[in-house]
């Protein structure tokens, strides 16, 4: 049974987007990363992130997070504005 909201969708956009793929938001940032380190990741205000400083930067954020005793299945909260440096968090969390 689909979801009532899917009844609102046009003709042509599917009620899922199954089959979901066995990666993760962490493995396609790395697997960009890997294939166009200097590609963008990330425009804001006129300046570029590329996909390796993203990949980088996530991976320092991530070991600050594991310095201060964070471990997995920890919970954390991130409050932060609309700005690459909440990207960076979220993919370091």
């Amino acid at each position: 049974m689909d979801a009532p909201w899917t009844r609102h969708y046009d003709p042509d956009v599917p009620p899922s987007l199954a089959p979901y793929p066995q990666k993760t938001l962490v493995d396609y940032v790395r697997d960009n990363a890997d294939a166009r380190p200097d590609g963008s990741a990330i425009y804001f205000k006129g300046a570029t992130l590329s996909n390796g400083d993203l990949n980088r930067l996530s991976d320092r954020f991530a070991s600050a997070l594991i310095a201060a005793g964070v471990g997995s299945g920890d919970r954390i909260a991130l409050l932060l504005p609309n700005s690459p440096q909440f990207l960076i968090a979220e993919i370091g969390a």
